[in-house]
């Protein structure tokens, strides 16, 4: 009978310690992303705490604002109903990192030469502003 109750309380607190471990992991997943513009070193600081990146701003960069398009699967990353973030595999069979708060809003699409970048904002006039600024940051 005691060895009963004490596996019992075992495993229980086991699965105090696995609810509570998900619900933190899913609190920091689902936090606003930061993106900084960095006027000095005119770089686009992506920071969502797990899959941070860091783009230059330069001449060469391709910005531009884009339709939803569809994911094939996902590489590395974190997907919760419209939230993306991670390295994720396009149609097109291009592997692109995305950062999007509403999946079905328009992206700002960046590519890098080789490497895709798709991010959003949770509010539709926040992504054009930051749309925006990028352009306004590469004819600087």
């Amino acid at each position: 009978m005691m060895r009963y109750r004490r596996a019992t309380k075992l495993g229980f607190i086991m699965f105090l310690i696995l609810l509570i471990s998900g619900g933190a992991m899913l609190a920091l997943y689902t936090k606003d992303t930061s993106f900084i513009i960095d006027e000095t070193t005119k770089e686009l600081i992506i920071d969502d705490r797990s899959y941070d990146q860091t783009i230059h701003i330069d001449e060469t960069l391709i910005i531009n604002l884009v339709d939803p398009i569809n994911i094939k699967s996902k590489e590395d990353g974190l997907s919760l109903g419209s939230i993306k973030a991670g390295y994720f595999v396009l149609e097109g069979d291009i592997t692109a990192y995305l950062n999007l708060n509403r999946y079905k809003d328009q992206w700002i699409e960046i590519i890098d030469g080789d490497n895709y970048f798709y991010i959003n904002k949770k509010d539709r006039l926040e992504t054009f502003d930051l749309y925006t600024e990028l352009l306004l940051q590469d004819k600087l």
